[in-house]
């Protein structure tokens, strides 16, 4: 399963976000497009690991989003749903940021 953690940075450094983002999960790779910082981990065995450093991202005052595929289409998508839900925002905002 792949999985993804979306990050907006607001006015925190990256360097800030990125210490705290690999304390709680380990990225397979991740990069900064305008203003979040986008997680990807391959192999991913279970949810629960994701879900807790949503958790404890949110706790601290970030905004985050995740997701969950087989494929990267997939798990973009799923993404793009949360956000989209949680801020009524496009969900094409969301997906150019994977592009």
């Amino acid at each position: 399963m792949i999985a993804c953690l979306m990050i907006y940075m607001n006015e925190r450094k990256l360097e800030t976000v990125l210490d705290k983002v690999t304390q709680l999960i380990t990225p397979s790779y991740f990069y900064e497009k305008e203003q979040w910082v986008i997680s990807v981990i391959y192999d991913q065995k279970n949810k629960s690991d994701i879900w807790q450093a949503a958790l404890e991202l949110e706790l601290a005052g970030e905004k985050v989003g995740y997701g969950f595929g087989s494929t990267m289409e997939e798990t973009t998508k799923d993404v793009a749903q949360l956000l989209m839900k949680r801020d009524g925002d496009e969900q094409a905002t969301y997906l150019s940021l994977f592009s």
